[in-house]
């Protein structure tokens, strides 16, 4: 496998992307073209495609394709 551009959440009209590459075949465009895909799609399904850019790599592949930084926010998680 590659890789995959798929959604981690879903609402009535949007999703949230998530994207995974494998190492091996990080920085050759594979996740860029993984998520124009992704993206071409829910935009002629009249789905609102959002990106929650947890990382640095994440935020760079977003802002390539388009997208602004609108605003911060703090995730809570769980360790175990």
């Amino acid at each position: 496998l590659a890789g995959f551009a798929t959604s981690w959440a879903r609402s009535q009209d949007a999703i949230e992307v998530l994207v995974w590459t494998h190492d091996d075949l990080r920085g050759r465009g594979v996740a860029t073209t993984l998520c124009v895909a992704l993206i071409r799609d829910c935009l002629n399904r009249g789905i609102e495609p959002n990106w929650s850019a947890t990382n640095p790599i994440s935020q760079h592949l977003a802002e390539r394709l388009g997208y602004k930084r609108r605003a911060a926010y703090d995730i809570l998680v769980i360790d175990p």
